[in-house]
């Protein structure tokens, strides 16, 4: 355990799991051993590390251990680079650290971690291009790819996912300004629809994404010498996984979340597996490997997949140094066979649980949709199609506690006229255990503005059912004893 870091100060250890990837890579870089590292709960020593490793720009480089204490000389390295224009979004870079320092700010209340998370942010947000994208790493101009829009090692989704909690202002962005969170909001959209636009189709058809994209003609690009433009399995995961997350998603997302989940199930290889075995130590440049991989026939192994398939008949193909695309694992130098991920199991989880889980959630989300719409438009029958065998409405009014008879006798006489209603939904949540679904959403109304509707669906023969709907009137705190009151003298309970 090192020194420093709020000595006699006790704070909550906060997560160093978004910086496992610049762990690893410094890990794999330097093989060094014996350095130390600071405790998790030193976390002013921490961000004091972040701040050191910041540049200018309010970006950072890649690959810089957080937990490691820097030298006397490391320090002063650190502060004559910090002119350099090399920050970087690669290797899940950046975002992590404005969230790690914003969470210091929250704990420790000091405005040097504030200021060294607001100057990312701004970062973050002037770094993206026109049309919705990230580069790589956006100031530097020697080699093409650090311009191209990545997807890889989750640039845009990692960033995107990042900026809608900005947006949201939760903890522990709640410090921010309105008008960085309705920046952020409008970053989201433009990179939302981006995305969209960056699936890669064939003859017509929804597939995955590619690492990068050239940023003016969005077309695949190549990024270092072995990634040739492809369709990337590996990196569509984290893409899904990110659509998936939008609370209220449209059409085009569903659209592009169902391809990209089909093109990943055709994608599937079976009938062999990879297996590493012992070699001869060697060292190369970015890491130490005392073993090969193979290719080993096996009609019983589970599905893999890999990393790169090709734009037009997203056939499987690897690359060497070289830029020369092969078939065969065998082919790969042994440096880029040791040294890449060229086959995994990345999409095993997602087409088993999550998308799954996702698409419950997405059923809901339809059938709530479908019965506002319903109401809208006063279709009495297809209205209280969507409730269950013993559903129940309760409605603003306290004695407002009906079956679906009663509520059948309530609707029909304005049903019958053509008087429906119509709540328009957002920022719905939606929970799915089994056969059974709850739910809350914020409704907009043209008599009565923001309302909130809540309740529970039951899965019934393969078909979601209205249990119950609560509809009720979101009433402000500092509005709560002057509304009640007004109740109160009305007489009613």
């Amino acid at each position: 355990m090192a020194d420093s870091g709020g000595a006699g100060t006790a704070y909550r250890p906060i997560s160093v799991d978004g910086f496992h990837d610049a762990i690893k890579h410094w890990n794999d870089r330097t093989g060094e051993t014996g350095a130390a590292y600071y405790e998790l709960d030193q976390i002013e020593a921490i961000a004091d590390n972040l701040l050191l490793y910041q540049r200018d720009s309010g970006g950072w480089p890649s690959n810089q251990h957080p937990l490691r204490v820097a030298s006397a000389g490391e320090r002063a390295r650190a502060l004559e680079q910090k002119s350099l224009a090399d920050a970087s979004f690669d290797n899940r870079n950046i975002y992590p650290q404005i969230e790690y320092l914003s969470e210091v700010f929250r704990q420790t209340g000091k405005h040097r971690y504030r200021d060294g998370a607001l100057k990312g942010l701004r970062y973050t947000l002037d770094r993206q291009y026109p049309n919705g994208g990230w580069a790589h790493s956006p100031d530097r101009t020697d080699l093409a790819y650090f311009r191209h829009i990545t997807i890889a090692d989750e640039v845009m989704p990692g960033v995107l996912t990042f900026l809608r909690k900005v947006a949201a202002g939760d903890y522990p962005f709640d410090y921010l300004d309105e008008k960085l969170r309705r920046q952020a909001a409008r970053a989201v959209v433009k990179g939302d629809a981006l995305l969209l636009d960056l699936q890669v189709r064939i003859d017509g058809k929804r597939t995955g994404w590619a690492g990068q994209y050239h940023e003016e003609i969005l077309q695949p690009a190549k990024g270092r010498a072995y990634e040739l433009p492809g369709i990337l399995a590996w990196e569509t995961v984290p893409v899904l996984e990110y659509l998936m997350s939008i609370p209220t998603p449209s059409k085009n997302v569903v659209e592009a979340v169902n391809g990209g989940a089909a093109w990943l199930e055709s994608a599937s290889l079976s009938g062999f597996r990879i297996d590493r075995v012992k070699a001869a130590s060697q060292r190369f440049d970015f890491h130490n490997a005392n073993y090969d991989l193979v290719v080993v026939d096996d009609a019983a192994a589970k599905p893999i997949w890999a990393r790169f398939y090709d734009l037009e008949t997203s056939e499987p193909f690897l690359a060497n140094r070289d830029s020369k695309r092969v078939s065969k694992l065998s082919e790969v130098d042994v440096e880029r066979r040791t040294g890449y991920s060229w086959y995994g199991y990345w999409p095993a989880k997602f087409l088993e649980t999550e998308y799954p889980a996702w698409q419950q959630k997405t059923a809901v989300a339809a059938r709530l949709d479908s019965f506002h719409k319903a109401a809208s438009s006063a279709d009495f029958d297809a209205y209280f199609d969507h409730f269950s065998r013993g559903g129940v409405f309760i409605g603003t009014d306290a004695s407002e506690r009906w079956s679906v008879e009663d509520f059948k006798r309530y609707v029909k006489p304005y049903f019958s006229q053509g008087k429906g209603w119509t709540y328009v939904p957002r920022d719905r949540t939606i929970t799915v255990h089994g056969d059974v679904a709850w739910f809350d959403e914020l409704l907009d109304n043209e008599a009565y503005g923001e309302c909130r509707g809540s309740g529970v669906l039951v899965r019934d023969e393969g078909q979601w059912k209205i249990a119950q709907y609560n509809l009720h009137f979101p009433v402000p705190n500092d509005l709560a004893k002057q509304i009640t009151e007004l109740i109160k003298q009305s007489g009613k309970r």
